[in-house]
């Protein structure tokens, strides 16, 4: 016990160390803070051969003497070690098999739980042009803005800083930019980004959505019952009035919260083998004022109605 409790204290100490010594070698030059580089590979075989030194030092200590302790029989007469600790029994071969064929079966699982890529039903730029009372804008004028990026004007990004003051989700595997109007000349500007399957470097759960929980607040749709929860963030500036309405779908289930987003992908790994999701974000602006809110309306309205025609490209 002792010993199994030393090693997870030498492992979570040793990687806080591994993450303090590539600041340090970062700050003083000697590395990039690359953490898919061979130097950080090289740092982190460092530490764990550290951490095996001491778990391994710690095993000898506890371990105990080759010497055994001589006893007495009840007539008085010494007896030999092997009479106070009977032999061990002879190791068996099918003990070995069972262990080598238990590690060998663990390796073959890990391996073939690796999640799959699973692509869309129907390719996002195939989506309707027109459904319901919008129609897909075509020209310059289309062209929309802050998609992809998510800027500093939109959401609060002072804890998440970054060089160019933007988010975005990157690495998608699909992705879709439009603008949509509908017949009172209402205009909102479609963004969606799909992953066929997540990895580290390449998730839903990254920075982009780290500042748009930062900054969104919950919306829930009571026009229509069963409907999800949706995120919103809403700024004024300049007299300007911005909006965004962002979610998730997980395989046909849409989530809004990031940790039921990870908790989705994660059962859908061990489940399923897949890990694919999209995101899903309407832009919309106006002045301020009463008209900001009717423009904030029939964003809602196009969220709404989007909702079904997704479910057909989604896999679910």
């Amino acid at each position: 016990m002792a010993l199994l409790l030393f090693a997870v204290v030498i492992s979570y100490l040793g990687n806080g160390f591994r993450i303090a010594l590539v600041g340090w070698l970062a700050v003083k030059g000697l590395g990039d803070g690359n953490i898919n580089g061979s130097y950080h590979l090289l740092q982190g075989l460092g530490i764990s051969a550290l951490g095996y030194l001491a778990i391994g030092g710690c095993f000898s200590l506890l371990s105990t003497s080759n010497r055994t302790p001589r006893s007495q029989a009840d007539d008085g007469t010494p007896t030999s070690p092997a009479a106070v600790f009977p032999p061990l029994a002879r190791r068996r071969v099918w003990l070995d098999a069972a262990v080598l064929f238990v590690m060998l079966g663990a390796g073959a699982s890990r391996l073939s739980a690796m999640p799959r890529h699973v692509h869309l039903s129907d390719d996002l730029r195939s989506l309707e042009s027109r459904f319901d009372d919008w129609t897909m804008e075509i020209g310059p004028l289309a062209t929309p803005v802050p998609f992809p990026s998510i800027d500093d004007d939109l959401v609060d990004v002072g804890g998440y800083p970054s060089l160019t003051g933007a988010r975005r989700f990157i690495a998608v595997d699909d992705e879709l930019v439009r603008v949509y109007r509908n017949s009172s000349g209402n205009r909102v500007q479609l963004y969606i980004g799909y992953y066929d399957r997540q990895e580290s470097g390449k998730e839903l759960t990254g920075d982009a959505s780290g500042a748009l929980a930062a900054a969104a607040s919950p919306l829930t749709l009571l026009t229509e019952p069963g409907t999800p929860t949706l995120n919103e963030v809403v700024r004024e500036q300049a007299g300007t009035r911005r909006g965004l309405l962002f979610w998730y779908d997980i395989n046909g289930r849409i989530v809004s919260d990031v940790y039921r987003l990870k908790s989705y992908t994660i059962w859908n790994a061990l489940t399923r083998r897949r890990t694919n999701g999209a995101v899903v974000m309407i832009a919309w602006d106006g002045p301020a004022g009463a008209r900001s809110e009717t423009s904030r309306e029939r964003a809602i309205e196009f969220a709404q109605a989007l909702m079904p025609v997704l479910r057909r490209h989604f896999p679910s």
